[in-house]
Formats: structure tokens, sequence, C-alpha cells
């Protein structure tokens, strides 16, 4: 949940898949004039809306764009538009639409996927992903390219989120002391739903309700 809620990683982390340098998230704020970052927070999760006309996407939107558009190259920059969901605890819905700059949404590539997630184990989760496609018709080819670059993200993410739960073994990452940045409030906000939501389902809470 700290990872998917972590607006900011892909720039870093997937850099060769699905970030793209320009998108500074982890700031709180859009590093271009012609982008925007929303997000609201509720009792039940987070919405969080990313938007760039004419920018520099992440590898996987571009060449995904020149095959479906049949170019020999991808394109440099592209309009996109990012909507995460989040249904605490453990649903996150993302859809995308990535296009010409001023072309229409439904000219664009539109994806959309779910994420949900089950603890199995104090230090293991079980992941599940699925992968649907908006406004056209895909082929074979398309969706093995998609699959390929979900699977390098993901494989990206796991050495990451290894390594950090190495480093905490059974602690709590608060517990420690924390260097963050504005770009962390998502995560922040998300923890205090999940110790909330936990807290309400123990007896006590019940009883004291």
């Amino acid at each position: 949940v700290d990872n998917l809620l972590d607006a900011g990683h892909a720039s870093y982390v997937h850099e060769s898949t699905l970030g793209a340098p320009l998108w500074q998230l982890g700031d709180g704020v859009a590093a271009e004039e012609n982008t925007r970052f929303e997000f609201d927070v509720s009792d039940r999760g987070i919405h969080y809306h990313y938007a760039a006309q004419d920018t520099v996407t992440g590898p996987a939107f571009a060449q995904a764009y020149a095959r479906k558009k049949g170019l020999a190259k991808a394109p440099d920059r592209l309009d996109i538009d990012l909507d995460v969901q989040w249904a605490a605890p453990s649903v996150f819905i993302f859809s995308s639409v990535t296009r010409a700059p001023g072309e229409m949404p439904e000219d664009g590539i539109g994806l959309i996927n779910i994420h949900a997630l089950t603890p199995a184990a104090r230090r293991s989760t079980h992941y599940f992903f699925r992968n649907g496609y908006r406004y056209q018709a895909t082929d074979q080819a398309f969706r093995e390219f998609w699959h390929g670059m979900a699977t390098r993200a993901f494989h990206e993410d796991k050495h990451i989120i290894e390594a950090q739960q190495q480093a905490l073994g059974d602690s709590d990452v608060f517990d420690h002391e924390l260097v963050s940045y504005p770009g962390d409030g998502l995560q922040f906000q998300g923890r205090r739903i999940l110790t909330r939501l936990a807290s309400e389902e123990q007896p006590d809470s019940a009883l004291n309700g």
C-alpha cells in the first residue's frame, strides 16, 4: 500500500517502464506548468489524479501509443491522464489515457488495471493484478507487450520493497526516525486510515463504539 500510494516513485524506480523524469509528483506538485496534480482523502480511501499536456511520458506509454497507431518511432511528447483510486484497505484502480497533444481521449490509448492485496503472513502478501483496455480492441501482441512491461515494473518494485522489509525487520516504519518530504503525504494519510480501520476491528473498539 505504501508503494502504490507513493505518487513520486515512478520517476526513479520505473524510469525504464512507467515513469518519466519530469513526473516529480513526489514533491506534491507537478513539475511543469502544463501539468496538474490533485488528491482527495476520505475516511475509506484516497483518490489522486495527474494530468499533463505535451509532456515526456514513461517509455511504456510512448511505446504502446506507437504500437497502437502503427508509428515507426515512439513520440517524444504526449498528453497523459492518470487517475488512481484506493479503496481501503487493499484495492487500487489505476486508469490512464495517453494521446497525442490535442487528441480526443477516445482516440488515445486507454488502460485500466486493478491491484488487490491480501496479507498472507506478517512479511508476505498475496498480490492480484488485472490489466484491461479502453476505447479500442487489442491484439495478442499488444497485450503481451503490456504484460511484459507490467512484469518488469513489478520486479523493479520488488527489489526496493524487499530491501525495505529486510531493513525494517519486524518493526514498523513509524518506530524509526523518519526523513520525509511533501510527496510522502499520501502514504502517511494511507497509514492513518489503515491504523484507524484496524483499531475499529478490535473487540474493545466495538464495545466502546
